[in-house]
C-alpha cells in the first residue's frame, strides 16, 4: 500500500532558504578566493590596466601628430624636387640658348664680321636630330660670301658611313631620302641659308660618321663630314 507522506510547509522554507545561504557563501567565498587569494593584486592589475590605456591613447595622439608632420614634410619634399627640376630645365634652356647665341655670333662673324674674309661654298654647321620613329632630321648651315651678287645654287644630299651585320658600309643619299627626294634638297642663297630635310636609316644599321655633299650649278661641289656623335643632338624629337 503506497505510503503517505506528510511535508511540512515550514520545515520545506527552512531547506530552501538554507539552499539559498549556503549558494550565496559559495559566490563569497569564490570572490574572496579568487580576489584575494588567487589574483591578490587584482586592483593593481586594474590600476596598471587604465594607466597602459591611458598610455595607449596618448601614444596614438602622438603617432597622428608625427604622421602629419611626416605628411608636410614629404610635401615639401615634392615641391622643393619640382621646383629644381624647373630650375633645371630653364638652366638647360638659357645653355641651349646661349649656345645658339654663340653660334649665331661666329657665323655672323664668319659672314660680316671685322675679320671675315671672302670665303666659296662651305657647309658652316650640321645637326642631327633623331625621332622616335627611326627617321633622323637635320639642319645644315650653308655659307658663301665669295660671289653674293649671283648668290649659290645647287643641290645638297647627305650620305652615312656606318656597320650593318658586321660590315661596313656607306648609304648615299638615294638609300636615305624619302621617296621624290631622291635628286637632293635645293639650295639658294647670297650669304647663309639653313636647309632643313629628314632621312630613314635602315633597320639594323650603326651610323658612325655622316657626309653633307653640295652640288651647285657650276663647279661647286663641297664635301664635309662629321662624326655621328659630334652633330647629334641630344635627346629625340
Amino acid at each position: 500500500m503506497p505510503t503517505l507522506r506528510v511535508i511540512d510547509p515550514l520545515r520545506a522554507r527552512r531547506q530552501r532558504w538554507t539552499v539559498i545561504g549556503i549558494w550565496f557563501a559559495t559566490v563569497v567565498l569564490a570572490y574572496v578566493v579568487g580576489r584575494y587569494v588567487m589574483i591578490p593584486d587584482a586592483g593593481g592589475l586594474s590600476a596598471q590596466l587604465d594607466e597602459a590605456r591611458a598610455t595607449l591613447s596618448s601614444t596614438r595622439d602622438r603617432l597622428a601628430d608625427v604622421e602629419q608632420r611626416l605628411a608636410v614634410v614629404e610635401r615639401a619634399e615634392q615641391i622643393a624636387r619640382l621646383a629644381n627640376e624647373n630650375v633645371q630645365s630653364a638652366l638647360a634652356s638659357k645653355d641651349s640658348e646661349i649656345a645658339s647665341l654663340r653660334r649665331d655670333r661666329a657665323l655672323y662673324d664668319r659672314l660680316i664680321g671685322p675679320d671675315a674674309v671672302r670665303q666659296g661654298l662651305a657647309v658652316f654647321e650640321l645637326e642631327l636630330r633623331p625621332a622616335t620613329d627611326g627617321s633622323v632630321g637635320f639642319i645644315a648651315t650653308l655659307t658663301q660670301t665669295r660671289d653674293v651678287r649671283s648668290g649659290s645654287k645647287g643641290r645638297l644630299t647627305v650620305a652615312v658611313d656606318g656597320q650593318r651585320g658586321g660590315q661596313l658600309e656607306r648609304l648615299d643619299w638615294p638609300q636615305l631620302a624619302a621617296a621624290g627626294e631622291e635628286g637632293g634638297i635645293d639650295y639658294d642663297f647670297r650669304y647663309f641659308q639653313r636647309l632643313e630635310g629628314r632621312f630613314m636609316l635602315p633597320d639594323g644599321f650603326q651610323p658612325h660618321t655622316v657626309r653633307v655633299n653640295l652640288k651647285g650649278s657650276g663647279d661647286d661641289a663641297v664635301e664635309r663630314s662629321w662624326s655621328w656623335e659630334q652633330v647629334v643632338k641630344q635627346g629625340v624629337e
